[in-house]
């Protein structure tokens, strides 16, 4: 096979990936938890009885607070999935010769580690991660209405790309716990309050580990607040020996609530779907082509604006 052959394959499969795509489910269901959530104690009227604790006599409890945790904690699953799916498919399609290879077999360590060091801050780097053309934004062009329009919507590139990042470290942990099922406290502390939390949509999320606080520094970039569930007597006088050894239980809680975290899937919707628009455009380019289109995102996530430059051949 040669080098023309292959691209040409991998542009073909990369568009028949792509119509294969729906792009918003990530959105539509975290948009589905929080209307599960909004209205729970309808929604399982007719389970609460069936999933109810055994401590819980009517079930409204268990709706209230485990439920509502484990709802909450699959919100922020998405909205954590959401983000790797933009990051995954700015580090792996450099080169669409190989787009099947990089992308469909999924590595979620380098994945992770790429986010662990984008540079944010830099906006070169940023626009040659998105594939987009990059201008110096303290440059203006002729044509000044154009160039606001680009210069804005690159400033919201990156700071789109800096609130997923912060998203990201600080919830590593929870959704990596998660993921494995039995590291998460749906009954924080094994007691749930006697009065029902009407706030369904917002609660502390609390996980289980045994990192040492080396590790978890190395690992979760030092932003986690560790602590220990139930100091007792039986480990009280070996905590230090059980922490070096990985040994300790501890737990962390971060609060959050079901907005934020779908304003973050929408964020990387914005992103990932203009990231999408622009690889089709470049797979449909033809030689003789005399301009590039670029999709550049906006605030509102239905929506884009297209800029025109002249192709240039390199």
């Amino acid at each position: 096979m040669t080098d023309k052959e292959r691209l040409r394959a991998g542009k073909y499969q990369l568009q028949i990936y792509s119509a294969n795509q729906y792009r918003l489910w990530r959105i539509a269901m975290i948009k589905t938890i929080k209307h599960i959530l909004e209205n729970a104690d309808v929604f399982y009227m007719d389970l609460k009885s069936e999933l109810r604790q055994s401590d819980d006599e009517t079930g409204d409890k268990t709706i209230h607070h485990e439920i509502r945790n484990g709802l909450l904690f699959e919100a922020l699953a998405q909205s954590m999935q959401a983000i790797e799916e933009l990051f995954s498919m700015m580090k792996n399609t450099a080169d669409i010769s190989y787009f099947i290879r990089s992308v469909v077999i999924y590595n979620a360590s380098e994945v992770n580690k790429y986010i662990r060091n984008f540079d944010a801050e830099n906006i070169e780097y940023i626009m040659e991660q998105m594939r987009l053309l990059y201008f110096p934004l303290d440059e203006p062009w002729e044509n000044a209405e154009v160039f606001e329009t680009y210069k804005m919507s690159v400033l919201l590139i990156q700071d789109y790309l800096r609130k997923m990042i912060i998203h990201h470290k600080r919830f590593a942990l929870h959704y990596n716990q998660y993921k494995h099922g039995q590291a998460i406290a749906l009954r924080p502390f094994a007691n749930p309050p006697e009065n029902i939390n009407e706030d369904m949509t917002e609660s502390g999320l609390m996980v289980f580990d045994s990192y040492s606080v080396d590790k978890k520094t190395k690992r979760m970039g030092g932003n986690q607040n560790m602590m220990i569930p139930h100091l007792h007597p039986d480990i009280a006088g070996c905590i230090r020996a059980l922490h070096d050894e990985n040994n300790l239980l501890t737990a962390e809680i971060e609060v959050t609530h079901i907005d934020e975290l779908l304003e973050i899937a929408e964020m990387a919707f914005t992103l990932l779907n203009v990231f999408w628009k622009n690889l089709k455009n470049y797979c449909d380019m033809k030689d003789e082509d005399k301009f590039i289109e670029q999709f550049f995102p906006l605030k509102d996530y239905h929506s884009f604006v297209v800029i025109g430059f002249p192709k240039d051949d390199n």
